[in-house]
Order: C-alpha cells, then sequence, then structure tokens
C-alpha cells in the first residue's frame, strides 16, 4: 500500500503498553506501598489496587495459572492478562508479573508464540528494550503484526529512528489497522507532523467500537496532540471521549488535570490529581501536583507531595522499574540534585528525543552550556515540535546569546501546547519579558 511514513512524525509505545501493570490475584502482590513520613498526607500512604474492565477475566486466569503451574496456555493466557491490566491502571508492578509468567511458560513450551508476545510486551513496559529487541531477533519465528509491533516500539524507545521508521512500514504494509496507524501516527509527531498523526489517529479510532482500552487509549493519545499544539478545548473533547470509553482511564484523567492548569483551573487540577496520586503515584503525575499545590499556596501539601514522590521512586527502582527521566526532570525543573539529575541521565537509555531534552535541560540548569546546546540540538534532529523541547532548546539558546533564535524557539513553544506546564510557560513568559526589556533599554 502507499508508504503512510512520508513526511512522517510521532512518538510509539508497545503493541499492549509500556508502564502498565500486572493484574495481581488475592493472594499475589498488591499495588506499591509508599511509606508516610511526618510530612506524607494520608493520600500518600498507599497507591490503591484499581479495578478495571480486564478483571473479569485476569482473576479466573490467574486462579487457572496457579492450579496449573506446568501448562503453558494456562501461564501465556494469565500473562497476557497481566499486560492488558497493565495498559489499563498504569502500574509497572503488573509488568514485573507477566514477565514471571510469560517465563513459566517458555520454560514448558520455548516456542509459545502467546508467550513470547506477551513476554516481550512486558520488557518493553519495564523500559527494557534492548532486552526486548534482543528477544525478538532471537526468535526466528514467522513474521507477526505482534513482533513487528513490538519491534518497531523498541527501536524508537532506543532512539533508532530510522530502523523504527522502516519497521512501521512493513507493519502497516502487513496488516493495515489499529496496531499499525498507532505506531505510524506516534512517530509522525515525533518528527513534527503533527496534522499528519491526528489524520492517522483518526484511522485508528475508526477501527473499531469506541469502548474498551483501546478507544480510550487512541483517544487520549489524540488529546495529547492536541495540547502539545495548545487546542485546550479540542484535547479535552479527546480525553472526555477516553473516559467515556473506558472511566477512570488514567491517563485521560491526567490529559484533563493538564487541560486545567493550560486554563488556570488550578483547583479543579488538584483534586484530580489528588485522586491519581492514590492510585498512579508516578513521578510525572506526583510532580505536576506538587506544583499545582505550590501555585496554590498549599506549601505543606506540595512537600508531602514531593516526598511521596521521592520514595515512591525509591520503592520503584528497588523492584527494577525506575524512571530516570521523569525524575531528573523534576530535579532540574526545581533546581534541586541537578548534579545528579545530569549523572541519572548518563544511563537512562538511548538518544531519544525525550532522553536527549532532559540531558540538555539538566546539563543546562547544572552549569554545562556546551552539553545543553549539543544535547538540545540532538532533541531537535528529526524534526520534534514538542512545546517542551522547543522551550528547553530557546531557553539555552538565549544562555548561548543567540537572542533571535532563542527568542523564537520559546515564542514557538508558548504558542503551542506549553501553557499546560506550570513550570515551563511562567519561566518562559519571563524569558521574553527579559528579552523585550533588554531590547528597550538598548533602543
Amino acid at each position: 500500500m502507499r508508504s503512510l511514513l512520508i513526511g512522517i512524525a510521532g512518538l510509539l509505545l508497545p503493541v499492549l503498553a509500556l508502564g502498565a501493570a500486572v493484574v495481581s490475584a488475592p493472594d499475589e502482590p498488591r499495588a506499591p506501598v509508599v511509606k508516610p513520613t511526618k510530612k506524607a498526607s494520608p493520600r500518600s500512604a498507599r497507591l490503591k489496587e484499581v479495578r478495571s474492565p480486564v478483571d473479569e477475566k485476569l482473576y479466573p486466569a490467574a486462579t487457572r495459572a496457579a492450579e496449573k503451574p506446568d501448562d503453558a496456555d494456562a501461564q501465556a493466557g494469565y500473562a497476557i492478562l497481566l499486560a492488558q491490566k497493565a495498559r489499563e491502571v498504569g502500574n509497572a508492578a503488573y509488568h514485573k508479573m507477566a514477565e514471571v509468567a510469560a517465563r513459566r511458560a517458555l520454560e514448558r513450551n520455548p516456542h509459545h508464540d502467546l508467550a513470547l508476545s506477551a513476554l516481550a510486551v512486558a520488557l518493553l513496559g519495564q523500559h527494557r528494550f534492548e532486552d526486548a529487541l534482543t528477544l525478538l531477533h532471537s526468535e526466528k519465528g514467522p513474521v507477526t503484526v505482534w513482533r513487528l509491533a513490538c519491534e518497531t516500539d523498541a527501536l524508537s524507545e532506543l532512539g533508532r529512528y530510522d530502523e523504527a521508521v522502516a519497521c512501521a512500514q512493513r507493519l502497516v504494509d502487513l496488516k493495515p489497522g489499529p496496531q499499525s496507524y498507532t505506531r505510524i501516527a506516534l512517530l509522525r509527531e515525533l518528527h513534527g507532523d503533527a496534522e499528519g498523526a491526528l489524520e492517522i489517529w483518526s484511522r485508528a479510532l475508526a477501527c473499531g467500537e469506541r469502548t474498551g482500552i483501546d478507544f480510550a487509549w487512541s483517544a487520549t493519545q489524540v488529546g495529547d496532540v492536541q495540547l502539545r499544539r495548545g487546542n485546550v478545548e479540542t484535547a479535552q473533547g479527546a480525553y472526555e471521549q477516553a473516559l467515556e470509553a473506558l472511566p477512570g482511564f488514567y491517563l485521560a484523567r491526567l490529559g484533563m488535570a493538564r487541560c486545567c492548569v493550560a486554563r488556570g483551573a488550578l483547583a479543579l487540577a488538584e483534586s484530580i490529581l489528588s485522586g491519581l496520586a492514590e492510585s498512579h503515584g508516578d513521578v510525572a503525575t506526583l510532580a505536576l501536583l506538587s506544583d499545582v499545590q505550590r501555585a496554590l499556596g498549599h506549601e505543606e501539601d506540595a512537600d508531602a507531595t514531593v516526598e511521596a514522590m521521592l520514595q515512591g521512586e525509591a520503592f520503584s527502582a528497588s523492584q527494577g522499574a525506575p524512571d530516570p527521566r521523569g525524575l531528573a526532570l523534576y530535579f532540574a525543573d526545581h533546581d534541586r540534585d541537578t548534579a545528579r539529575a545530569v549523572m541519572m541521565m548518563k544511563d537512562a537509555g538511548g538518544p531519544t528525543v525525550a532522553n536527549e531534552d532532559v540531558r540538555a535541560w539538566a546539563s543546562f540548569v547544572a552549569g554545562d552550556l556546551a552539553a545543553a546546546r549539543e544535547h538540545a540540538r540532538a532533541a531537535r534532529r528529526i524534526g520534534s515540535r514538542n512545546p517542551l523541547v522547543l522551550f528547553h532548546a530557546g531557553a539555552i539558546e538565549l544562555r548561548a546569546g543567540d537572542t533571535e533564535e532563542g527568542r523564537a524557539l520559546v515564542e514557538a513553544a508558548l504558542a503551542a501546547g506549553l501553557r499546560a506546564d506550570l513550570i515551563a510557560a511562567g519561566r518562559a513568559r519571563e524569558l521574553l519579558s527579559g528579552v523585550k526589556s533588554a531590547r528597550a533599554r538598548g533602543a
């Protein structure tokens, strides 16, 4: 079929979902516990286990897997449902559980296709992209949708974008449909073609029913694209569609909170994010919540939220599911532990747009302007128009003395969706005000 990757741009996620969590049977480990400190608020004491649609199948599957430990089909079926749970609720613990179940199945049948697919998704969900790629290349099975989808995801998340594009094209040539369209849309936006991404997202949304995780996830991605373009109302409509398809979907709720931030409705944003913190206390959610709380003057709540975030991330890291990029960005944004942020990003993964952007910002805040410029240029090498990437690059160029380039980049970021980022938007306005004042003094 005609290439869908012409003028490509986007960002991609794995076949069942990155950053998801494995459903646990009642006698299995629950969601991670965040131990409270003196400052911690009650909501940070324990992450609630979240019910989701897959539970109806997952719990019986867990029972079957426990009763039939030597049955590869039972173990693989349980693993794939754990991956689905991870996608629905966004808890990395479920990916760890899915890996265990998938490996049990493969011990009984090394070529079990469902178990291989579940293992690949579990590795991707734990951000073990090299391991996932090694698995895919070592298993010389037939060319299938799930293999190409997972390979595209791994390549993209390693920053090997040319290879990811080629793999995604093979995927859509093999089978046009939701799994190929979503990856193409993500890749298109990553390369700066938001309009093209939205066109492909519309194809993905039209492929199935308007219910369940597939529609909710795709609709949320549409909301994210629109929010990054500064179209707040359109983004909110997309998130509402996602929540109609899957009530309570955490990514759509996070998107709604960001819309509230962009509109200045901080009290409502705090309410949404506080609910998310109880069930999905990841770095991004808690960092945004703490920023909103400080903007509202709730300093003690903000301190407690940050403490819960740091404890939760330490626990996640101890379980093999760290988020060094998210934590490094928080440190850089708040001029805190900047040397640690730089060190964290050295081992945070390949030269992806997101990784290079955070490396640039951490280096900048730590005072290494040369490294900051190098990483900022790397972040923009394939044409990304992500407003945060543009803002960071603009701030760095202004510090380097390139006033015109820096001003243009910061203005472009603000004209897009930067206002959904409370910290970055405020700093961008301050920078532009400073440029204007400097010009007035020089006139």
